[in-house]
């Protein structure tokens, strides 16, 4: 860490530290114990987070999370992951990946970092947890919150606990396990586009010792953008999930948790739109003069020919293609928790084992030239299966806190990517078959009651197979001297794609409380992202599939925990720098068909987090938000080169220097939540209103003029009204309430095919939810 990157923690962590020791007033020494659970009357609630394998207090753990309950959530209209962005500052949240055309392939940023490929030989860089599980494909991930009892975004990497693949950060989901009691909930929504959801939940304890619960959720709503070839709404939601819950309690130190899960969705596609066609793309040309010169060059706007008439009004698309978004997921989860009777060497020891296996089977397919010319459609049949086993042991005392454990994971998968070009059809696809083993242990030593480290190891030792399935279906046009005949392979017959990676990391971090209710900390991590291999191939036949490499990062975080006034005000900061080594960057190189992963870059990211949340009095309750990122590349690899029969291809040079701009890395973030609670004889009336901002961005790595997203600001506003006995509950709500427009993915292809597409948002939003507990 350079003498400038000390300068900049330092001056963050100082200003940090003495706005919240102004806000004090110098009396937090003194103020009144509040207990957890408190009320809007005595202070704010306390929040339980789970991030270091335990349960604790957001404000006794050092490190960056924003933490939620169900119900906050739900009281700001978060009802997917996919809205956490509104909320969380430096999170960048997308529904739909760039490429293919699946609506329920989530992409998800950190601090500048991520992925926006789905391609099963790639990873994310922000891990999705639930119920400790990770869910290892970002297809499939685009999840509902349905019946959360909390959800937490741990922000900057967490390789010693949570593992690979989390160097942006992680998000933890944790489900409400089944009551003591019989009852539930029952909730109706409909608005806007012919929204209908129906959620209920059912508590259904056997005895006192077996306990169930079931949970289903439904959601049906029409798509905002219509194909005029065949009335097909694009974008539209046709989801159906369920989820059996069983806890069983053997003993007063044993508990087990079992469920299963199913969930189903048959949608049309993500709303896709054409924002550009290049008539003079290499894919467009051979359409426009190979096969349809005689008309093209005399009626360029003709039915046959590709360009710029096929850019429909919005909301409008004039594809033929196939479009289809199917998913299905099965998921089973075990988890047993034992806790010794009696400290053992004076620590309350606990052991935790976590199993769990996921199938996933989906098909989806798009129309990228959005025209009734052929000239780029993808149809993918993607497949998933994963087995984890982690087990955990933690220990707990006065002076010492630790979690040390081991953790399994396999996976395979297959992916059969059928592209349809002009110039001819290929099979791009094959398996995967990946295994990977950890160690880990973390330990914090309370020196005093003031002063405590921490320090945390992960070894990990990874195995990644992939087999390639490729050839052309026809022949293939590969330059204007050669056609590739029907059958001839992408990769060498026999040739498969082998990495091995075997990497340590580490955390240390220092927690100071200057008061009971003050705490600053200053935190070091790493992690990294697994490498893999670019699948999307075209061209002369590879030796073998490209590979690319891990990327790493390295964070320096310091921190402020505070809870003032009485803990009626709670004010956390942060600041951070992001050393960041070999990046992997999804780009497409002029003259190739195809995109592909390589590792382009190394970087520096510097920013800022600021949360506060207060209880006015009155009824009265604001939060606010505020995340900044300077993200900026400091030097560009020269490329790749990429071996085929026919001799080595160099690509990638140029692409990407040091004045590009990162992808989904917003330099401003902010939000802003104002509620009232009124209470009166009649029942209670909960208006709430929240504003939410995201500066300029860039939704593609070559930073393409025409993917460049302005800033723009969202209004949301909510009433709700619960009646004296508090079971029933009805809500009003409205989205977007301005009507913005904005791009939320995008993908360019001019060099080849010829066009710029891009998911507009679905605009303005009402619903109306009807709510009864019994």
């Amino acid at each position: 860490m350079t003498r400038g990157n000390h300068r900049y923690i330092g001056r963050m962590f100082t200003a940090g530290l003495l706005a919240a020791t102004t806000l004090s007033c110098g009396g937090i020494a003194h103020a009144e114990e509040t207990t957890p659970g408190a009320s809007a009357s005595t202070g704010l609630e306390e929040i339980t987070v789970t991030a270091r394998k335990r349960k604790e207090s957001l404000q006794e753990t050092p490190i960056a999370i924003s933490a939620f309950s169900g119900n906050a959530l739900e009281q700001r209209q978060v009802s997917s992951v996919t809205g956490l962005d509104r909320v969380v500052p430096n999170l960048v949240v997308s529904e739909t990946a760039p490429v293919g055309g699946s609506s329920a392939a989530a992409s998800f940023f950190i601090r500048g970092i991520g992925q926006t490929d789905f391609n099963q030989n790639t990873e994310p860089g922000v891990g999705i947890y639930v119920d400790g599980v990770y869910i290892a494909r970002s297809v499939g991930s685009a999840l509902q919150l349905v019946d959360l009892e909390n959800l937490e975004v741990l922000r900057g990497p967490q390789g010693t606990l949570f593992g690979r693949n989390t160097i942006g950060g992680a998000i933890n989901i944790t489900t409400k396990k089944p009551g003591t009691e019989l009852g539930g909930t029952a909730s109706v929504t409909g608005g806007s586009d012919h929204l209908l959801q129906f959620k209920a939940t059912l508590d259904a304890p056997i005895t006192d010792r077996i306990l169930t619960k079931l949970t289903v959720f439904s959601r049906n709503r029409d798509g905002y953008v219509t194909r005029t070839s065949d009335g097909v709404d694009l974008g539209n939601d046709n989801k159906f999930a369920i989820r059996g819950d069983i806890r069983l309690l053997p003993t007063d130190t044993l508990t087990i948790d079992a469920s299963i899960e199913r969930m189903r969705e048959r949608e049309h596609g993500a709303p896709l739109q054409l924002i550009a066609a290049y008539a003079d793309a290499p894919f467009a040309q051979y359409n426009n003069l190979a096969l349809n010169g005689a008309v093209c060059a005399t009626t360029p706007t003709a039915a046959q020919c590709y360009g710029s008439q096929w850019i429909a009004p919005a909301g409008k698309d004039y594809g033929t293609g196939r479009v289809i978004s199917n998913i299905d997921v099965l998921g089973v989860n075990v988890t047993a928790n034992w806790k010794a009777p009696e400290p053992i060497l004076g620590s309350e020891i606990a052991v935790k084992s976590i199993t769990a296996w996921r199938k996933l089977d989906s098909i989806f397919g798009a129309d990228h030239d959005h025209s009734p010319v052929l000239i780029d459609d993808t149809f993918n049949d993607y497949s998933q299966r994963q087995f984890s086993q982690e087990l955990q042991v933690t220990g707990s005392s006065k002076l010492l806190n630790w979690a040390a454990g081991v953790y399994y994971f396999r996976e395979s998968g297959t992916d059969a990517n059928t592209v349809d070009f002009s110039i001819g059809s290929l099979l791009s696809g094959g398996a995967i078959r990946n295994r990977s083993l950890a160690f880990y242990g973390q330990a914090t030593l309370n020196i005093t009651q003031a002063l405590s480290i921490t320090g945390g190891i992960r070894h990990t030792d990874e195995d990644k197979l992939f087999l390639p399935n490729q050839v052309y279906l026809t022949d293939f046009v590969a330059s204007p001297t050669q056609i590739l005949p029907a059958g001839t392979p992408q990769v060498l017959p026999g040739a498969t794609g082998k990495l091995k990676v075997n990497e340590t990391n580490f955390l240390a971090n220092i927690s100071y409380k200057f008061t009971r209710d003050i705490m600053a900390y200053f935190n070091y991590s790493d992690g990294f992202k697994s490498g893999g291999f670019t699948q999307r191939l075209a061209g002369p036949p590879f030796i073998s599939p490209p590979s690319f490499s891990p990327e790493y990062v390295k964070v320096y975080e310091a921190g402020i925990k505070s809870e003032l006034f009485n803990r009626r005000v709670r004010l956390n900061l942060a600041a951070f720098q992001t050393d960041y080594k070999d990046i992997q960057l999804n780009v497409l190189s002029p003259g190739l068909p195809n995109p592909f992963t390589m590792n382009a870059a190394k970087a520096r990211i510097r920013g800022f987090e600021g949360e506060l949340n207060t209880r006015i009095g009155g009824g009265w309750a604001f939060n606010a938000s505020v995340g900044y990122l300077d993200a900026k590349y400091l030097a560009a690899s020269g490329g790749i080169i990429l071996h085929t029969v026919a001799g080595d291809i160099p690509v990638g040079t140029g692409l990407v220097n040091v004045n590009s701009k990162f992808v989904n890395a917003p330099k401003w973030t902010a939000s802003v939540g104002l509620a009232y609670t009124a209470e009166t004889a009649i029942g209670k009336f909960s208006p709430r209103v929240d504003w939410s901002y995201r500066s300029d961005v860039f939704l593609d790595a070559l930073n393409t003029p025409l993917l460049h997203q302005p800033g723009y600001g969202l209004w949301n506003g909510t009433v709700s009204y619960t009646d004296t006995a508090e079971n029933w509950t009805v809500s009003v709500g409205a989205k977007n309430i301005f009507n913005k427009r904005f791009l939320v993915a995008g993908y360019a292809d001019v060099g080849a095919s010829g066009f710029v597409e891009g998911v507009y948002n679905r605009g303005r939003e009402w619903q109306i939810e009807v709510r009864r507990k019994f």
